[in-house]
C-alpha cells in the first residue's frame, strides 16, 4: 500500500518536470532562431499579407528580404502592380517607389500599412520585446512589442522553428496577417 501511495504521489511530480523541460525548449528554440535571425547577412520569405481596414481587406503576395537594417520587397500580387519593387524601413510612415504607393492608407496610428508591415515583423522578429512566449498546439509562438499599441504575433513551427504565420494587431485588433513560405536566413 506504502509503494501505490508513494507510486501515485510520484506522478504529479514528474508531469512537472516533463512540463519545466518543455518550457526550457520553448525558450531555447525562440532564442536560437532570434540569434539566427539578427546575426543573417539576409533573411528572405514569401508573405502572403492580408491588411484590414475594417471595412475593407486588401490582399498583396510580397517576396521579402531583410539585411537587419531594411526590407527590400517585389509584389507578386495583385497583377495589377505585381514585380513594383520598395526598400522600407521599420518606423517609417510612407514608402514611395515611381510614384505607386501600396496600401493607400494606414492601418493605424503609427502609420502601419502592408508595406511597413515586413519590416515590422522582421524587426520583431530579430530583437523586438518578448511579451510572451507559448506553445499554441505544437507550434511556438511569441507576440513582441512593436510599437506603443502594436503587438507582433509570430508562430514557428516547433521542430524547424520556421516562422509560418504572422500577425500584427493594433489598439487590440488584428491588422495585418500574413501566411510565410519559402523562409531562408543565410549567411551571418
Amino acid at each position: 500500500m506504502r509503494k501505490t501511495i508513494f507510486s501515485v504521489l510520484m506522478i504529479p511530480l514528474l508531469i512537472l518536470a516533463g512540463c519545466g523541460e518543455r518550457e526550457a525548449k520553448l525558450e531555447s528554440s525562440f532564442s536560437e532562431f532570434r540569434e539566427r535571425v539578427a546575426s543573417a547577412s539576409v533573411v528572405t520569405v514569401r508573405a502572403e499579407l492580408t491588411a484590414d481596414y475594417g471595412e475593407t481587406t486588401e490582399r498583396y503576395v510580397l517576396d521579402a528580404s531583410y539585411d537587419g537594417k531594411q526590407t527590400d520587397m517585389v509584389v507578386v500580387e495583385p497583377a495589377l502592380v505585381a514585380g513594383v519593387r520598395a526598400t522600407a524601413r521599420w518606423g517609417e510612415t510612407a514608402v514611395e517607389y515611381g510614384g505607386v504607393i501600396l496600401g493607400a492608407g494606414a492601418l493605424d496610428g503609427d502609420g502601419l500599412t502592408p508595406v511597413s508591415a515586413m519590416p515590422a515583423v522582421f524587426a520583431a522578429m530579430a530583437g523586438g520585446f518578448t511579451e510572451l512566449l507559448w506553445w499554441d498546439g505544437d507550434m511556438i509562438a511569441a507576440r513582441m512589442y512593436v510599437g506603443e499599441d502594436s503587438r507582433c504575433t509570430v508562430w514557428l513551427e516547433a521542430d524547424t522553428v520556421t516562422p509560418v504565420h504572422a500577425e500584427i494587431a493594433s489598439g487590440g485588433k488584428t491588422v495585418i496577417s500574413c501566411e510565410l513560405s519559402n523562409w531562408s536566413a543565410a549567411g551571418g
